[in-house]
C-alpha cells in the first residue's frame, strides 16, 4: 500500500462517519424499543444480537 490520495482518505473518512452515525442510530433505536417493550421481548432481542 503506497501513499493514499486525499480522495481515498476522504472516502474512508466518510465511510467511518456513516458507520458511526448508523451505530448511534441503532443504539438509540434499541434504547427506545427497550423502554417500550417488556423484559421478555428485550431478552429475546438480546439473544438474537448475540448469535
Amino acid at each position: 500500500m503506497g501513499n493514499r490520495t486525499q480522495g481515498q482518505l476522504l472516502i474512508e473518512a466518510t465511510r467511518e462517519l456513516i458507520h458511526a452515525v448508523h451505530f448511534v442510530h441503532n443504539k438509540l433505536t434499541i434504547m427506545r424499543r427497550k423502554m417500550t417493550m417488556s423484559t421478555t421481548e428485550y431478552r429475546d432481542m438480546k439473544r438474537e444480537e448475540m448469535e
